[in-house]
């Protein structure tokens, strides 16, 4: 191999000054102080953070829906109920007193409104005959 005088591929080397043994990081790229791996740290402790609140209202609401279906937990025990047609005399049977199903038909279609007994029940003013 011979020597080429210290001459790089993009031209000649200049030796004649200090040389940078910082690894290439200027006054902006030095760390805030925390120290080395904080931000590593901080987005654990972040991380942690939202763990603690995304339980914590879980835990809340999972008390809400609880009770939610611990009422409503007679219509859940209900066996489903086959596909049929119904004459408007069978289906007022399905009124929440008689049977404790509620039926409601809207456009010749029967939907199962049970789990809505607070809203659709008797006396609460859904469109019924007076």
């Amino acid at each position: 191999m011979a020597d080429d005088g210290g001459a790089s591929p993009n031209g000649p080397v200049d030796t004649s000054g200090p040389a940078d043994t910082s690894g290439g990081g200027g006054p902006g790229d030095e760390p805030d102080g925390l120290g080395p791996g904080s931000g590593m740290l901080l987005h654990l402790l972040a991380a942690a953070v939202l763990l603690a609140a995304g339980y914590l209202l879980y835990r809340r609401l999972g008390r809400r829906l609880g009770a939610a279906a611990a009422r409503d937990g007679q219509a859940a025990a209900l066996p489903k109920m086959r596909r049929r047609d119904f004459s408007v005399e069978q289906l007022a049977e399905y009124d929440g007193l008689r049977n404790p199903r509620i039926l409601m038909a809207v456009n010749m279609k029967v939907f199962d409104v049970t789990t809505g007994k607070k809203f659709y029940g008797k006396g609460n003013g859904n469109g019924e005959k007076r």
